[in-house]
């Protein structure tokens, strides 16, 4: 058996620029480099805001997840890289401020990028 604390969680989350129902922004998780999980779906609900993995409808009209952690130890590290991720993203999008809009001008010049993906990146390393 794994040991969940050897593994490698890393998330990306894409929040919505206006909540959909309930949904406040989609992730892709990436688990130890081996497995990637698109259209994680982060919601808000009564109870608070959660992580619900990849679903799909059935012919009766329920919603079954077609992909899901079987322990709980993974879906709890999962849960929280998703939600951190989810935060970072939140705080990355908000408006910088012209002073600091002028220096990433600046310095973008001075030192271009590589290109990357949109949205915000969180790993939780393996524990040692």
């Amino acid at each position: 058996m794994v040991d969940i604390a050897d593994i490698t969680v890393e998330a990306r989350a894409y929040p919505l620029k206006e909540k959909h129902k309930n949904t406040l922004a989609y992730a892709s998780v990436n688990i130890g480099g081996i497995v990637a999980i698109n259209s994680v779906r982060i919601s808000d609900s009564r109870k608070g805001i959660f992580v619900a993995m990849p679903q799909q409808k059935t012919k009766n009209g329920e919603y079954k997840p077609y992909c899901f952690p079987l322990t709980a130890e993974l879906r709890d590290k999962i849960n929280a890289t998703v939600l951190a991720a989810y935060d970072l993203a939140l705080q990355e999008k908000e408006e910088p401020t012209k002073e600091s809009a002028k220096a990433k001008i600046k310095e973008a010049r001075e030192n271009p990028a590589p290109k990357k993906e949109k949205g915000a990146a969180v790993k939780t390393e393996p524990a040692r």
